[in-house]
């Protein structure tokens, strides 16, 4: 008998993971009827063991070989190896005879728990054979079944290894002396345990009676008889007579310490039945003290032939996380996954359990990086496609899986997560009620995440109606149903669920699972939030205290956030931005525990949570607090940036948002009450105690004290927070949308001011509902909320930028989005005597050329110098202004003054290539920026004289690289030498890009330039490259794509970020493509004005936009051919 099977079928007759048919699998149990190729001893054993002879002769060495395995000895399967081999020498030609020898080796390998699949892929056919070999092979046949079974119940696959039960239990009784006594009885008390999981009590009583009748007291067979007892006392425990198998165990343990003091694996298996036990009876110090006693039994040097250790360690940590204490339970599943490890036995369905109960402590613990991460071992441990995966580990792992990409905000991979664990469940035909319900709920929120509302509602219903079949009505999972219904603004659910608590508080019903009662109470202050925010209150508050008490991060964050939306409605917005803040800063912190498994873990788990965000900068803008809401943006604008990165190592977005020392002090006194609430695992307890059906008469009043004190102590708490919150000031005055903060503001409300009079910082940020203009220049800041629907703006620059594309009178629809943006921002302009303007935009803004729009008189081009911030400097908060600079000091839009003079490194491709069009306006252009060297030319061109290399007559020192000769080879030895001494006295290095360049909304990988060579060279790949010595990236031919579903602007942000990230100080981009021999007259023109403006870019560019306006370049004035180039600068 496996020592395993019994430790493992224990632990789950205590807890009901393995309720009846639970775990059974429909793979076929039966050898395949087609011949295959007898195992050898090659495939099982080491070659070493081919020269090692064994010790004595074959029929006696058989004979101690099996008394090895019948004590699961660690020695078993060395000495079955050297029978092997060499049997298979003397067996030549007779090749059953050497494969039968190998019945042992197997057998010994699958008590080490072994891979069993592969284990099974060999014994099946070898059955077969011996099967058909007649009576010689009978015994050995015999063997293997019982093997066979054992494998099967390794992987849970308990129909198979009844099946195989069955059969051997038939030949048994046909021909008993087949085996010896020891087989005969081992095998019969295993199928005593397989009829005690279906449930057949009767049948397994009379077999373990009548085992424990044959062996008791028989020399030798000391380890079946305790073997026999520990089956006896599972099955009193699994009928409920908790004191029998109590009295059963201990009389277990005091054979095992009487007769086999040395088979530690034994004694820990006794310790653990007797941990069980006390489990069972709700006395959980108890039933730790033994689980402990029971690793301590097992010495580290000790053979751990069945991964007792493991096994002991993960069944601690679910034990411990009945009782709340969810890090002690992460530890010791981690400490069982470990040992798994040492072992090579990671590859298995084995780990997956210990991996899925970490993650279940994980989340628990609100550490969904890591549990996503334990997850996706788990997953790969059950090898490709899961061939290797139990029903278990491919239901549970996948289930629990699903739930975390939900939380990410990856609803595509929690769909596919949650359709394996689908399909695993219709693969068991007795799949139970509980599971299906549990996959049922999940289903439901993933289509209440798809904004599937109706089809989420009937997915709860049937998990309501499945799990009714199993649990009673006041049991967790029908209630985290019923919770989720209310969230789903069912109002009898609401009812129901507030009755319950009612009833509960009064002791009418068990008390509530403090994480179930956090989600209860938050779904009611939700469902109230609009009717009646007063009332609303104290369930908010009781979610808080439930939650902290809980240690649920995810369900506080929430809670914080119901809580300060009630305080907002009530007018009360200082309250409501500090615990909009917590509510922040918990999500923060969260998100700081996925940042190593890249952006696309943090900006999914963000997706479903930017409302905080918004609300929370909505709030501080009102408040005139511009600094503070600009830095909670910031955390949203540095979340797409690694977005579209794909930075996996950004922790910039994971910060916590600053507090005033008045929020300090209030969230101080807040959770010093909060620190008063009692420990979560006295919920657990009571419920289990509640449960029992034998208390003494000292538990029970332990128990009524307990449910006293708990009733009064929720209550005096939320009173606690509601008098708390009465004391803090009176309602805040709602400011004019446009007020400034008062002289008294604190310091951290100031936004970063312009450096310069003349400059005006504008940030175009969405709220809900609304457009938030935030304008800060020398004279102070000021708010402006512009009444636009986000989608409708997203259409009308999408059928502007359509215009400019087809050169149609775009005067109208430029007018047009001039009132709905550009009026509030020329009037801001104005108003702080601005000449330039500074602009931080969101979502389709990025694609709108705002040069382009007119006032009904003349564009904004004309008025403005119009640069964009990076988007990874978004200004926070300061508490000392800096001193303005004037343009005497410092150019406008420039550097200060340096002899350095200008190198320009110039790259372009003019020639169709790898099916781009061909550009050769892009000759003209490389020839008229640079004065130096063009390699490349393929015709000539009219500012280039002389052959290759052609020499170049435009303003900038430098040297140009064309068609084949832009490789990323040169590309990067350019960077590199300009990157080499950046020393003030070098040249200030420009570089110059003109070739097809497509931004594609998505990541950084989507978006890449055409080399000379017809090679495409990735945005992810230029980022590599140091810039720190670059002063101005210009890219000439970029072509980016409309505001929509898929596509918000982030590409626009994101290549000069990426260029900037790197180094570079300023870069010039272009939001569509134009005719190129327009771009060759615009850049020529640019770069004779930086030439002539001592490397103001800003005033440069604006400049040569003015010409082409006014068709000095040789082209029309229209805005197609000027309005698409931007200027990034980042120097702050």
């Amino acid at each position: 008998m496996s020592r395993q099977f019994l430790l493992r079928w224990a632990w789950a007759l205590a807890t009901g993971a393995l309720a009846p048919g639970a775990l059974a699998q429909g793979s076929d149990a039966t050898a395949s009827g087609t011949a295959a190729a007898l195992p050898t001893a090659a495939q099982l054993c080491p070659p070493a063991d081919a020269t090692r002879g064994p010790p004595g002769p074959l029929v006696a060495e058989r004979l101690r070989v099996q008394a090895l395995l019948n004590a699961t000895q660690p020695s078993a399967l060395d000495a079955a190896c050297q029978l092997a081999w060499a049997t298979q020498q003397q067996a030549v030609g007779d090749a059953l005879s050497a494969a039968a020898a190998l019945v042992q080796v197997i057998e010994a390998r699958a008590q080490r728990s072994e891979e069993s699949a592969q284990l099974l892929a060999l014994a099946l056919p070898l059955h077969q054979a011996l099967t058909a070999g007649g009576p010689t092979y009978e015994e050995a046949a015999l063997r293997l079944a019982g093997t066979i079974a054992l494998l099967h119940d390794q992987r849970h696959e308990m129909d198979q290894a009844m099946a195989w039960s069955r059969r051997i239990m038939a030949a048994l009784d046909a021909q008993p002396q087949l085996v010896d006594t020891y087989t005969l009885w081992s095998e019969r008390v295993n199928h005593a345990l397989r009829l005690l999981d279906a449930t057949d009590y009767a049948g397994a009583t009379a077999l373990v009676q009548a085992a424990l009748a044959a062996v008791g007291g028989q020399p030798g067979l000391e380890t079946l008889h305790a073997n026999a007892l520990s089956a006896l006392g599972g099955l009193a425990s699994r009928q409920g007579r908790w004191e029998e198998s109590a009295r059963i165990n201990q009389e277990t343990l005091a054979l095992r310490l009487r007769a086999l003091p040395d088979d530690r694996p034994g004694l820990a298996l006794a310790y653990q039945n007797i941990a069980v036990d006390h489990h069972r009876a709700g006395r959980y110090d108890q039933a730790e003290t033994q689980f402990r006693a029971a690793i301590a039994t097992l010495r580290p040097d000790d053979p751990d032939v069945d991964n007792f250790q493991p096994t002991l360690y993960s069944n601690l940590g679910s034990l411990l996380a009945t009782r709340g204490r969810m890090q002690e339970a992460l530890a010791a599943q981690q400490q069982a996954y470990a040992l798994l490890q040492a072992r090579g036995a990671t590859n298995s369905p084995r780990a997956a359990e210990p991996l899925f109960h970490a993650a279940t402590a994980q989340i628990a613990l609100g550490r969904w990086g890591d549990a996503a991460r334990t997850l996706r071992t788990g997953l790969a441990s059950l090898g490709p496609d899961g061939q290797r995966a139990s029903y278990f580990s491919a239901w549970g792992l996948n289930m629990l899986f699903g739930q975390v990409m939900l939380e990410l905000g990856d609803l595509r991979e929690a769909e596919a997560a949650l359709t394996r664990a689908a399909a695993a469940q219709a693969k068991d035909a007795k799949s139970p009620p509980n599971l299906a319900g549990q996959l049922l709920t999940h289903q439901a929120a993933l289509q209440q995440a798809q904004g599937h509302t109706a089809a989420a509602r009937q997915a709860l219903a049937e998990a309501e109606a499945t799990l009714a079949k199993v649990y009673a009505a006041n049991t967790k999972p029908r209630l985290a149903v019923l919770t989720r219904r209310c969230l789903l603004d069912e109002a009898p659910a609401c009812d129901d669920i507030r009755q319950r608590l009612a009833d509960s508080d009064q002791q009418r019903l068990p008390p509530m699972p403090v994480d179930l009662e956090a989600l209860m109470a938050l779904a009611l202050a939700r469902q109230q939030t609009d009717a009646d925010p007063a009332s609303a209150q104290p369930w908010a508050l009781r979610a808080i205290a439930a939650a902290t008490t809980a240690h649920a991060p995810t369900v506080l964050a929430q809670a914080y956030l119901s809580l300060a939306e009630l305080q907002r409605r009530q007018g009360r917005r200082d309250e409501a931005i500090v615990f909009a803040k917590r509510s922040i800063n918990l999500v923060q912190a969260m998100r700081a525990g996925l940042v190593s498994m890249g952006s696309a873990a943090t900006t999914g788990y963000l997706r479903n949570k930017q409302d905080g965000y918004r609300h929370l900068a909505d709030w501080l803008l009102e408040a005139g607090r511009f600094g503070e809401a600009l830095e909670v943006l910031a955390q949203l604008k540095v979340t797409e940036q690694d977005d579209f990165t794909e930075r996996a190592d950004s922790t910039a977005g994971a910060k916590a948002l600053s507090l005033t020392e008045r929020e300090q002090q209030l969230l101080a006194q807040l959770d010093q009450r909060l620190a008063a609430t009692t420990d979560p695992a006295a919920d657990e307890r009571a419920r289990q105690l509640l449960g029992a059906t034998r208390l003494n008469d000292a538990e029970r009043a332990q128990l009524q004290q307990w449910l006293d004190a708990r009733s009064t102590a929720r209550a005096q708490e939320v009173q606690a927070l509601q008098a708390l919150l009465a004391r803090t000031q009176p309602p805040s005055p709602r400011p004019r949308s446009a007020q400034a903060p008062g002289p008294h503001a604190p310091p951290m409300a100031l936004a970063e001011r312009p450096s310069r009079r003349d400059q005006l910082h504008a940030h175009l940020v969405w709220g809900q509902g609304h457009l938030n203009l935030v304008t800060v220049g020398h004279a102070g800041q000021r708010l402006q909320r512009l009444p636009l629907a986000r989608q409708r703006l997203d259409q009308d620059i999408a059928a502007f930028l359509d215009a400019l594309q087809r050169r149609d009178d775009v005067r109208p629809l430029a007018q047009q989005l001039y009132r709905q943006v550009g009026q509030a921002l020329d009037a801001a302009a104005r108003l702080q005597g601005a000449t330039q303007i500074t602009l931080w935009l969101d979502g389709g803004l990025r694609y709108l050329p705002f040069a382009a729009l007119h006032d009904g008189r003349q564009f904004l081009v004309q008025k403005y110098q119009l640069v964009l911030a990076p988007a990874l400097a978004m200004p926070a908060a300061h508490t000392t202004p800096t001193t303005p600079t004037t343009p005497s000091t410092q150019p406008r839009g420039g550097p200060a003054v340096s002899p350095a003079p200008w190198q320009v490194v110039a790259f372009g491709v003019s020639q169709a290539l790898a099916g781009q069009a061909a550009l050769p306006g892009v000759d003209d252009e490389l020839c008229g920026i640079v004065n130096g060297p063009v390699r490349g030319l393929q015709h000539p061109a009219s500012r280039c004289v002389g052959a290759d290399p052609a020499q170049g007559s435009g303003p900038m020192a430098g040297q140009a690289d064309l068609n084949a000769h832009f490789t990323e080879q040169r590309l990067r030895l350019a960077i590199a030498q300009s990157a080499a001494d950046p020393a003030a006295a070098q040249p200030q290095r420009l570089l110059h890009i003109s070739t097809h360049f497509t931004l594609r909304p998505g990541n950084i990988l989507r978006s890449s330039l055409l080399l000379g060579d017809g090679q495409a060279l990735s945005l992810d790949t230029l980022r590599s490259l140091p810039m720190a010595a670059t002063e101005l990236v210009t890219l000439s031919a970029c072509q980016t794509g409309l505001p929509g579903t898929d596509a918000d602007g982030v590409e626009v942000d994101g290549l000069p970020a990426t260029l900037v990230s790197r180094g570079a100080r300023r870069v010039i981009a272009s939001l569509w493509r134009i005719d190129d021999r327009h771009t060759a007259a615009l850049m020529r023109q640019f770069y004779a004005e930086l030439s002539t403006r001592r490397g103001d870019a800003a005033a440069a560019l604006q400049a040569a936009q003015l010409a082409s306006l006014r068709g000095q370049l040789g082209q029309p004035g229209h805005p197609y051919y000027w309005a698409a180039f931007n200027l990034t600068d980042a120097r702050r």
